[in-house]
């Protein structure tokens, strides 16, 4: 299974997804079938502070439980879900889409605002500069939207 079988096709954000292995527990339950998913990957994703591109590493886990039937919340307009519904996935016939818990591990590992390392220094707001690379010797104004210190004023 690649990542465009899992609708998760390249994009400005991550690229290169490529799954190393993906174990898959299932356990028959009442009403259906108990799954743990435990998904590693490797992915190059774009840090958000430097525009870098780096590759990361995931091993991840998810469980979810497959019940045979129709999804009773599916018609209903406004739905407040509870915890246990998310772990949810309906399914009809013979056969279930394992899938379904691999794309969703690997969409909720990723992060949506990546960093190449946690102490990246990101970009120059005056000339652009990867502050992780060179520095440079611009006037940074103390307070503002680029200064995580300052204080923003009402």
């Amino acid at each position: 299974m690649n990542a465009t079988e899992l609708n998760l096709d390249e994009n400005k954000y991550h690229r290169n997804l490529k799954i190393e292995k993906a174990i898959i527990k299932l356990n028959k339950k009442a009403l259906g079938i108990s799954a743990d998913f435990n998904v590693c990957f490797t992915v190059e994703l774009v840090c958000s502070r430097c525009l870098s591109l780096f590759k990361r590493e995931f091993d991840e886990t998810l469980h979810l439980d497959y019940i045979a039937g129709k999804d009773p919340l599916l018609s209903l307009e406004k739905v407040e879900l509870k915890s246990g519904d998310i772990d949810r996935v309906y399914y009809s016939g013979p056969n279930l889409d394992i899938s379904v818990g691999i794309r969703e591990a690997i969409i909720l590992a990723i992060p949506s605002a990546p960093l190449c390392r946690n102490e990246c220094k990101g970009l120059c707001p005056v000339c652009g500069r990867n502050l992780n690379i060179e520095k440079c010797n611009c006037k940074i104004p103390k307070t503002g939207l680029f200064n995580p210190q300052s204080k923003i004023r009402k």
